[in-house]
């Protein structure tokens, strides 16, 4: 059975609509492949998404000198983007031309000879399902000419390996499948697994502090900006990060913390500190998080015995007597200790302070 995620970022069964079967296998030599080459078709698009292909030609054992790959689409399904240079190698010239009225794309290039051989990424094309497309399938043609390093010309081929066609899905919407929202837990947390699709979070830093706290100064380094990464499980067990969805929203109802730029957590004050709770909604999917603000309570300093030796760090040394039979006093070193607001260990700010 075919699913789609539909614009409203609903899953849905599509009943007498195929989706992409074809196998996408490495190629044979001398052939090229459109995306990868693992056995996975093509990924599925929806209006508005962006995919991007990576376009590789098998050579083997033999060596890539120069190619030109011609790609024709329907101009009419989808429009492509960016056209760049492939990951393989260091070519020595790279020209990619478009002509976006007739869905026709020139790829070609140079490598140094006997430089490249085996699967040679040469580009990545961006193709896009514009707003307003309603097609099942849009498939891919083009050929390929290139030279090698062996005595026989390859010759002109045609795509022969490799999935190249494209399903896009724009039905109506239908009512939404979307598990109910679950309970909070600990940070980070995740809906239970359903047939449908489970929206979870993680956090890029579980505490954070004020741009102007202590706490956010070396030694201590607290890092100022959590970003929240919001990750879609479909019911197939793939994935799909939604965090700049335009349709992900993340809220929070403390006063500790703010978001900016959509899935930033700054902490709203410098003397405020405590635990706050993110819930982040995604098309009727939610999932809830916890982060903790944090903030210098005290700073507390104190002399130990110097030179240190084992155990000197629990030496309270509050008076400096005379070196017995010499002129000589003893000497003793300041410490500077930091205690952080949500009760961790305290920190040795030493290094960043100024004694007077």
């Amino acid at each position: 059975t075919a699913t789609a995620l539909c614009l409203d970022g609903t899953i849905t069964a599509l009943p007498g609509v195929r989706d992409v079967v074809s196998a996408n296998l490495e190629p044979a030599q001398y052939d090229v492949d459109i995306g990868g080459t693992e056995g996975s078709p093509l990924d599925g698009a929806f209006v508005g998404q962006t995919i991007s292909l990576p376009i590789s030609i098998q050579v083997g054992s033999d060596t890539l000198t120069s190619y030109t790959v011609e790609l024709d689409y329907a101009a009419s399904d989808v429009t492509l983007g960016a056209c760049a240079q492939g990951s393989t190698g260091s070519p020595a010239t790279f020209t990619c031309s478009v002509n976006p009225e007739t869905g026709n794309v020139v790829i070609s290039g140079t490598f140094p000879p006997g430089t490249t051989s085996g699967l040679v990424e040469v580009a990545t094309i961006d193709l896009t399902v514009p707003e307003g497309s309603s097609f099942t399938d849009s498939t891919i043609t083009g050929t390929v000419q290139l030279t090698t390093g062996s005595v026989t010309d390859p010759g002109p081929r045609g795509i022969e390996a490799g999935s190249n066609t494209i399903t896009a899905a724009n039905a109506p919407p239908p009512p939404p499948i979307l598990p109910p929202t679950q309970s909070p837990t600990a940070s980070p947390t995740t809906q239970a697994p359903t047939a449908a699709a489970v929206l979870s979070l993680s956090f890029s830093a579980a505490k954070i502090t004020h741009s102007s706290s202590l706490a956010a100064a070396s030694p201590i380094s607290i890092p100022t900006v959590s970003i929240i990464t919001a990750t879609l499980t479909l019911s197939d067990g793939s994935t799909v990060v939604v965090s700049s969805d335009p349709r992900t929203v993340f809220s929070s109802s403390s006063l500790l913390i703010s978001i900016a730029n959509q899935n930033q957590i700054i902490a709203a004050g410098t003397t405020l500190f405590g635990s706050a709770t993110v819930t982040v909604t995604f098309e009727g999917a939610t999932a809830t998080g916890t982060v903790e603000v944090v903030a210098v309570e005290s700073v507390t300093v104190a002399s130990r015995p110097y030179p240190s030796y084992t155990g000197s760090s629990s030496v309270e040394e509050t008076v400096l007597s005379l070196v017995q039979c010499t002129s000589v006093y003893q000497r003793a070193q300041l410490v500077a200790t930091a205690q952080l607001s949500d009760g961790s260990d305290p920190v040795d700010v030493t290094a960043g302070s100024t004694f007077s």
